[in-house]
């Protein structure tokens, strides 16, 4: 069905323009063919193809299941678990089982292989004892520990089954895309040649530097999406983009999962799309090797014939129970932007102009933030220190000015995994780093002059927090302890903006409590001041409070002044007046 319809489309397409006029011409003569006609145009065109992969996807569904997918890319609810001590270590050791004894080993080569790069793991296949017994060990390859198979469980949702697919698919990929490296350790940038790095930088695929209102992480595809360039080198973009949205040990991004934005701009030449079928076929295995959860895909396109066909070939791309979770928007780009509003997604934050060009600013700092953190040994308190006072060499030596950690504290987000694992600096992660955030979490504080973090869940938390500690009469310094148990209850952090581009986590009580004194201080000035303008500005109506406005026409209209002759005739005559203010009719004698 795929081949034939894109066949079918392209046929369409290509027609003579003569070809249609005689076409047009002849259904016009028969009623029963023009209907006839009208069907088959209708199942072949993208849109309707589009939207029927979509139909069949949630009627495969039940209700529940589509209501609770619709309300999650909504960001109205999660499907993440609960997580306890007990779920974590069962799953695990199903999962060991499910890998070990029924995923067959030709779906599998690549673990296989991966085994034989642990030290102390003599990996016989169908049996798990040697991969559990290597665990302790302090090179414990990263594929074995907990951390890396945590990721594929709360990918599936704690689906045995499904988490031990994704777990060998995903490093099946990593062998093809990187080579036998990432098989031994994770995906680098510097795993990037100099070329490779010019297109990336070039920003067709981004990780946004801010969560949606739901705590979802966001990866764009913009402009041409990278088609036009090798399609090995897109998906090598695309993994190790997805490998960084949980690198940092971040629970948050692995529990509530990612968003992926498609939103495309300039049309790509037809040819560039060789091998459509290939192209699908190689999405869709690609994807199987996911190890985070998308929770929604958002392709955003201009009402062009291209777009519509591109939109076909997305959505055959995926597989059966992900395209429940696709959602089409067609119109202009400000259409666009308030459409993707709506499920609580950062517009200012995509990396697009209204023009079509590419925002590459914070995609360049990030790389360059990445390519310190990999340089630098994993676990390293020295280098991280030295990371915080910009002291990381290219060569990624820590410098010898700096020799102290910063101090030892958690992450903080959603910390269940402490207790699965021991260490947060673990050998399998090159950016555990608790002192240094490339993107906040949800109850995180952010403390930085600029307009963009107003709208961060953390924040507004924040000031809800303040305005209630206010309404409370407590006192500046009582009420900002208060603040500040509340924000580290939620698992929250204080993060102040680094100019090097960053977010640096305080650890140090003194200076929260001086962070949040400020902010609660500059409340209560600001309050004050806006009170004293509303009494300055209503003060000269003091006088008519409880009464009516004084109207002009109520204002006592004195007669004109008469004549001489006049004088002695008008003299003691009562004149009449209403008087709105009192609501009565008035009068007064002339004494002339």
């Amino acid at each position: 069905m795929t081949s034939l319809t894109i066949q079918q489309y392209n046929n369409n397409n290509n027609t003579d323009p003569d070809t249609e006029d005689t076409a047009s011409a002849s259904s016009n003569g028969d009623n029963g063919d023009s209907s006839n006609n009208h069907n088959n145009n209708n199942k072949n065109d993208p849109v309707s193809v589009a939207d029927t992969l979509l139909a069949d996807g949630l009627n495969a569904l039940s209700f529940q299941d589509r209501n609770d997918i619709n309300e999650e890319i909504h960001g109205v609810s999660c499907l993440a678990i609960v997580e306890t001590p007990e779920l974590i270590s069962n799953s695990i050791e199903k999962l060991l089982h499910e890998i070990n004894n029924n995923i067959p080993n030709k779906t599998k080569q690549a673990y296989i292989q991966a085994q034989r790069y642990c030290p102390t793991s003599n990996y016989n296949v169908g049996t798990d004892s040697n991969v559990n017994t290597s665990m302790n060990n302090n090179n414990l390859l990263y594929v074995n520990s907990t951390e890396f198979r945590l990721l594929f469980l709360r990918a599936e949702l704690f689906d045995i089954r499904e988490s031990a697919l994704a777990l060998v698919n995903y490093l099946n990929v990593v062998l093809e895309l990187f080579g036998i490296y990432a098989l031994q350790r994770p995906i680098r940038l510097s795993d990037f040649t100099e070329s490779e790095l010019l297109i990336f930088k070039m920003g067709n695929l981004q990780l946004l530097p801010f969560r949606d209102r739901s705590g979802r992480r966001i990866i764009a595809g913009v402009e041409g999406l990278g088609i036009q360039f090798d399609s090995k080198l897109r998906y090598k973009i695309l993994f190790y983009l997805m490998w960084a949205a949980v690198d940092y040990n971040d629970v948050e991004t692995q529990q509530r999962g990612v968003v992926v934005v498609i939103w495309p701009v300039s049309d790509v030449a037809m040819n560039q799309l060789k091998n459509k079928e290939q192209f699908i076929e190689k999405q869709k295995n690609y994807f199987k090797g996911s190890p985070v959860r998308v929770c929604a895909y958002h392709f955003c396109v201009p009402d062009r014939p291209f777009f519509h066909f591109l939109r076909m070939i997305f959505a055959y791309s995926l597989e059966n129970n992900e395209v429940s979770k696709l959602k089409y928007h067609v119109g202009h780009v400000t259409e666009l932007q308030y459409l993707v509003k709506g499920y609580g997604l950062p517009v200012d934050h995509i990396p697009l102009t209204e023009s079509g060009n590419v925002k590459t600013h914070n995609l360049k700092v990030w790389l360059k933030l990445r390519k310190k953190l990999e340089k630098c040994s994993s676990g390293s308190s020295v280098c991280y220190s030295n990371a915080l006072n910009g002291n990381i060499s290219d060569g990624g030596n820590a410098s010898d000015t700096t020799s102290t950690s910063v101090g030892t504290l958690g992450i903080g987000s959603l910390s269940v995994t402490s207790v699965a694992s021991a260490s947060l600096a673990s050998s399998w992660s090159m950016s555990s780093s608790p002192y240094i955030i490339d993107c906040p979490g949800s109850d995180d504080v952010l403390f930085r002059p600029s307009k963009l973090i107003k709208g961060h869940p953390g924040n507004v938390k924040f000031h809800s927090l303040i305005e209630y500690e206010h309404e409370s009469g407590l006192g500046i310094a009582k009420a900002s302890k208060r603040i500040v148990e509340a924000i580290q209850q939620n698992n929250g952090r204080v993060l102040v903006w680094d100019k090097q581009g960053w977010w640096i986590h305080l650890t140090d009580e003194s200076q929260i409590l001086r962070k949040v004194y400020v902010s609660f201080r500059d409340y209560k000035q600001k309050k004050k001041a806006r009170i004293q303008i509303n009494d300055s500005s209503t003060s000269v109506f003091e006088c008519q409070d409880g009464r009516k406005r004084i109207r002009p026409s109520s204002l006592l209209s004195v007669p004109p002044p008469a004549s001489d002759n006049q004088n002695n005739a008008n003299a003691n005559k009562e004149y009449k007046y209403y008087d709105t203010r009192n609501n009565e009719q008035q009068s007064f004698c002339s004494l002339f």
